[in-house]
């Protein structure tokens, strides 16, 4: 008798991320991630009740989010004495 082989399944790119896969691809917490999402920030799909990101809406999200600016984002803080020399 021959023995049955599986059928191997062919790997797909996953292009369209559960909410938990999207939040780990941007490194942020599932609170970030439907923060920014309530927000309009972030560009998702609605099937049925279930949230989903697709991969390309996340890099564009990324790359718009990418700066060569330092920005002080907390400016109540009190400055330092190193900053206080580059001003």
């Amino acid at each position: 008798m021959r023995k049955h082989e599986p059928t191997p399944t062919p790997t797909v790119p996953k292009e369209v991320l559960t909410t938990r896969e999207a939040a780990a691809y941007l490194s942020i917490s599932l609170p970030t991630l439907f923060r920014l999402t309530r927000a309009g920030e972030l560009p998702h799909l609605r099937i049925g009740r279930v949230l989903r990101y697709r991969r390309e809406d996340l890099e564009a999200f990324l790359e718009s989010r990418t700066t060569t600016e330092w920005r002080n984002f907390n400016p109540s803080r009190k400055k330092t004495a190193d900053a206080s020399k580059d001003e």
